[in-house]
């Protein structure tokens, strides 16, 4: 996707050049705004600066090229939204200017009327799966409208000796009213251009806006009567007529409600381990006040615009025409991306332990055709729950950031589990026996406070956090076992040599209580038993046998040629 830069007429739905507006953001901000550009060929610096005389900030060039993604869902979209609703131009009392998808109301006189949601603020269309969309609004925001209308008066006319005139007094849009679900959460004088403030609770699946317009008009006949003495009598009539029309738009939304839970355990050598968990996409959370240690889920974010305002309808009473427009929303928008979850910093921050949410298929296909970000292909996993072991954590200061920008949350701890103990271990091994060719080990596993053996070999206990069943092992010479109720396990190895066994506890996520870690060394060598010596013994008369008869038959041969040679 190429962000078009026209040098002659500028086409429908390109947006103003980057930096040529007064929206309050700066050129390179502006150029990030645009994905779902039509593909056009790359406009050099060379070409730009002949065209318009400037250079462009490196954003601006880079954007030009490709769509820009981000980490964070920016609120360059919100700033934007909010520029480009004052915009929007309404018409006269005999022009309605609409969008050509806005539901459009008749009355009497007045014509051609709406109510149109121009965009939800803050707010962020996210791609979960193939057909499965949503658009998530903050729990607290704000609606822009537009509202526009035209009055058609019948035309002045005269009939027999009477002539009808009409004239139009007033026309307003007297209120508008917000509504969640069908209950009125806010009302407002009227405007063409409503910005009004919400408050929603988490279970509301929809937003409508509802405006009450108004006109007032005077209806004059006059009747022209010939008297007898040839002179012209006229009688004239006013009539107050009024007209009245509520027109209405509405949106589903799911309101994005942030609660998340925590979860903590102390590793022996002093890093901790920390597990957040949300039951919705969620971008990611910081570690430390600085924020400079950081969490990232699998949701990358995108900015477009709403093609559905590319062009707007001017109608008239006789005529209607579509114009190039200058309002134009954008939203932000979310996606998987193959880049996964990441930390921060990148070569020296947290481990990710594990990660967890729904398998879902790719929603590639439900993207814009111009739009090109690093989607996930095939099935994925989305990232509700993720848990790291870090050296840098500030428990006060754990923040959960969301994909609605500005909405975030700290993270609670269960007062029923509190924190996460992580228990030592105590891991031995000792030879039982052994001969030439194998030899028996026997494998210990112990809590290292209590002395109380550990038992891996229940795989029907289920992870208090990520919902997994339980994955401890002790792993040796390429094998994984596990240990019974006595907290052993035997093993038999086959080559001589020092193996190292270890335990390895799995995510203390998925064992309750959780364990550390631990390894020990166990050697063996045939030659440390007296059966084994006596077995080399003979193999070594084996292997050595024949060259001494070899090597007996050649002295023997010798001396009988030296006497041979001297009689």
């Amino acid at each position: 996707m190429l962000l078009v830069i026209g040098f002659t007429t500028v086409a429908s739905a390109d947006p103003p050049r980057p930096g040529t507006t007064d929206s309050g953001l700066n050129e390179s901000e502006e150029a990030t705004l645009w994905a779902k550009q039509s593909a056009e060929t790359y406009v050099n610096e060379s070409a730009y600066e002949a065209a318009y005389g400037e250079n462009r900030t490196t954003v601006h060039q880079i954007a030009n090229g490709t769509d820009m993604t981000f980490r964070r869902p920016p609120d360059t979209a919100g700033q934007w939204t909010r520029y480009a609703h004052s915009q929007y131009e309404a018409g006269d009392s005999s022009t309605s200017v609409f969008p050509p998808t806005a539901n459009r109301t008749n009355s009497t006189y007045i014509k051609d009327a709406h109510a149109t949601l121009f965009a939800l603020s803050p707010a962020t269309k996210t791609y979960l799966a193939s057909g499965d969309s949503r658009f998530y609004v903050a729990p607290e925001g704000e609606v822009f409208g537009t509202i526009d209308y035209r009055v058609a008066l019948p035309a002045d006319e005269t009939v027999g000796n009477t002539t009808t005139k009409w004239e139009l007094e007033t026309h307003r849009i007297s209120e508008i009213r917000l509504y969640a679900d069908d209950e009125e959460i806010a009302r407002t004088d009227g405007t063409h251009r409503p910005e009004i403030g919400y408050q929603l609770d988490d279970d509301v699946e929809q937003l409508r806006i509802e405006a009450d317009i108004n006109a007032s008009i005077n209806r004059t006949k006059i009747t022209r009567t010939r008297l007898d003495d040839g002179s012209i009598h006229e009688s004239i009539t006013w009539t107050h007529l009024t007209d009245s029309v509520t027109v209405t738009d509405s949106r589903s939304v799911d309101v994005y409600d942030l609660q998340a839970t925590v979860h903590y355990t102390e590793y022996p050598n002093g890093e901790t381990g920390v597990s957040v968990y949300q039951t919705a996409p969620w971008q990611g959370y910081r570690l430390t006040e600085d924020d400079r240690v950081r969490v990232r889920g699998i949701w990358r974010f995108f900015t477009a615009r709403e093609t559905e305002w590319d062009d707007l309808v001017r109608a008239t009473a006789t005529d209607s025409e579509r114009v190039d427009s200058t309002a134009l929303p954008v939203y932000v928008h979310a996606y998987p991306s193959r880049l996964g979850p990441q930390t921060k910093p990148e070569y020296d921050g947290p481990t990710i332990l594990d990660q967890w949410g729904q398998t879902r298929r790719s929603p590639k296909a439900d993207l814009h055709e111009n739009v090109t970000v690093d989607i996930v292909e095939g099935r994925y996993e989305t990232t509700y729950g993720i848990a790291v072991r870090t050296r840098r954590v500030d428990r006060e200061a754990v923040t959960v950031h969301g994909i609605v920008n500005g909405v975030e949350t700290e993270p609670r701890l269960p007062p029923a589990e509190g924190e996460r103990p992580l228990r030592e271990t105590n891991l031995s091994a000792a030879v039982l026996q052994q001969n030439e060719s194998v030899a028996t080990v026997r494998l210990t596993l112990r809590e290292a406070g209590t002395g109380d053996p550990i038992v891996l070999a229940d795989d029907e206990r289920v992870a208090p956090i990520a919902d997994l069943s339980r994955d401890g092992y002790i792993e040796i010479d390429g094998q994984q076992v596990k240990t019974n109720a006595t907290g052993e396990a035997v093993v038999h190895l086959t080559e001589p040599g020092a193996y190292t066994a270890r335990y390895e506890p799995g995510s203390w996520l998925d064992h309750y209580p959780a364990y550390a870690g631990d390894s020990t060394v166990v050697r063996w060598h045939p030659l440390t038993t007296v059966s084994a010596w006596a077995s080399l013994a003979i193999r070594f008369g084996l292997w050595f046998t024949p060259l001494l008869v070899a090597l007996y038959g050649g002295l023997r041969l010798g001396s009988f040629l030296r006497w041979s040679e001297n009689p």
